[in-house]
């Protein structure tokens, strides 16, 4: 009970100590202040309604927001660095835009040169990105219509199965593919060749198997892009 008495007797002092730095912008002391007025409180046991609270409660608050601002200070300038960083290395568009996001979801902005070089980089990435795809695109087009071309010749009547196998194994090559890179395009392409040189082919519970896999690829690739 002594002990309780006077802490809440020091709580007194050091709230209008707490109140006078305040006043005087003196965060140093008001942080000084504070390590032991929240010592203290835990020891004297003064709710947050206590009047004591009303004299203390601005400097606390002060003291507060500049810690959260000092805070988000410090993760602007550490974002900014990983960016710099970033750009002088490989990476990729998604990273970039993580980096800016942290370094600029409390209102701060990037200085302009940083800001233009950003924008750049991640042109160039996209750039890379979509030159990249459409030569994939393209040579596995190129090979799915080589082997159609290849089994066009060979079938006919008797060897309407074997045809049917080979359109099967080939999507099954194209669908492992597309549901590791996301690429459905060639499967796509694929399928519509398929059904435009025969399209009794596509009625075969072998081929129609693929197309329901295909089109399950294509409602979750749409779905992760929604996301």
């Amino acid at each position: 009970a002594i002990r309780k008495k006077n802490a809440v007797a020091e709580l007194k002092t050091l709230s209008h100590q707490l109140s006078d730095a305040y006043a005087d912008f003196d965060r140093p002391v008001a942080k000084r202040l504070q390590q032991r007025f929240l010592a203290v409180q835990g020891i004297a046991g003064v709710p947050s309604n206590h009047p004591l609270m009303d004299i203390a409660g601005p400097a606390l608050d002060w003291l507060d927001d500049e810690a959260t601002k000092e805070a988000a200070e410090s993760e602007h300038k550490t974002a900014v660095a990983e960016i710099e960083a970033a750009l002088d290395r490989k990476t990729s568009v998604e990273v970039l835009e993580r980096l800016y996001h942290r370094a600029t979801r409390h209102s701060h902005t990037l200085p302009a040169v940083l800001q233009n070089r950003l924008a750049e980089r991640r042109d160039q990435l996209v750039s890379q990105g979509r030159r990249k795809r459409i030569l994939t695109i393209a040579i596995s087009t190129a090979a799915c219509l080589m082997a159609v071309a290849a089994v066009a010749l060979m079938v006919n009547t008797a060897s309407f199965n074997k045809a049917v196998a080979g359109h099967d194994q080939q999507l099954e090559t194209l669908l492992a593919q597309a549901n590791a890179t996301g690429q459905l395009t060639p499967v796509e392409d694929y399928l519509k060749t398929i059904e435009s040189q025969n399209s009794g082919m596509m009625g075969t519970p072998a081929l129609l198997g693929r197309k329901q896999e295909y089109e399950n690829l294509v409602a979750a690739e749409s779905g992760r892009i929604d996301q």
